[in-house]
């Protein structure tokens, strides 16, 4: 260790654990603004009539409206260690689910990926409860890592509900049947129905990842070496 350091006043060491500190607060921090923005951006933008006299068949739309189901309706998020970033799993179907839109009932037809739960569980291991359908979300996280489409390593799982009686927005495809009947259909291929639910919560943010820490840790002792030079006498 350098003689400047070894005598180095108290106050560089502090100075040090502060600078750390404030680094992984920093990061924190920025982790809740992120995942509050996410909701902001899920339960916001243009909505369709509240009418089915203003829908149209085939088209894309945000409906807002309140869930009436039999059970909850769940999907599972695979959180990456790089900004928290995730990538929704949905559930293969929402069974008996359907959007009441004023007088109007809109059916949920097709896989649905619940963007903003009102109840939503971190898990850091598969959770057993949810095994197959987070044994899937993994696999496919694994494939994205294979291809290069996801850059990160997997952090934690996210498991969602939105419950019946909630006021939800919901997002896809309009379809209407032979017999007047209207549904809300994926609207892609790989895209499924999303639900976000009005005033849900904001997920639990990760942790600071590994490289977050190291940072904050450099810092620390780049303040430490700093200030034990500065008030080295």
């Amino acid at each position: 260790m350098p003689w400047f350091l070894r005598r180095a006043h108290w106050s560089a060491i502090v100075a040090g654990v502060v600078v750390f500190l404030a680094a992984m607060v920093a990061a924190t921090l920025w982790r809740k603004r992120a995942a509050r923005r996410r909701v902001i951006a899920a339960t916001t933008g243009c909505v369709a009539p509240a009418l089915p006299d203003g829908w149209r068949d085939g088209e894309e739309v945000a409906v807002r409206g309140v869930l009436r189901a039999e059970r909850p309706v769940r999907s599972i998020a695979v959180v990456g260690f790089v900004l928290g970033r995730e990538l929704v799993e949905h559930a293969p179907s929402a069974p008996e689910a359907v959007i009441e839109v004023g007088e109007a009932r809109l059916v949920v037809d097709g896989p649905v990926a619940i963007t903003v739960g009102s109840r939503v569980v971190r898990h850091h291991a598969i959770p057993t409860e949810h095994f197959e359908q987070a044994t899937v979300a993994r696999d496919k996280v694994r494939r994205s890592m294979q291809l290069g489409m996801w850059k990160s390593g997997i952090d934690a799982y996210h498991v969602r509900h939105v419950a019946p009686d909630t006021e939800v927005i919901g997002r896809g495809r309009l379809v209407r049947d032979p017999d007047g009947t209207w549904r809300l259909t994926a609207p892609g291929v790989t895209a499924p129905i999303t639900l976000a639910a009005i005033g849900g919560v904001v997920d639990p943010p990760p942790a600071p990842p590994l490289g977050t820490m190291a940072r904050a840790a450099l810092a620390g002792v780049a303040t430490w070496v700093l200030v034990a030079l500065a008030t080295h006498g």
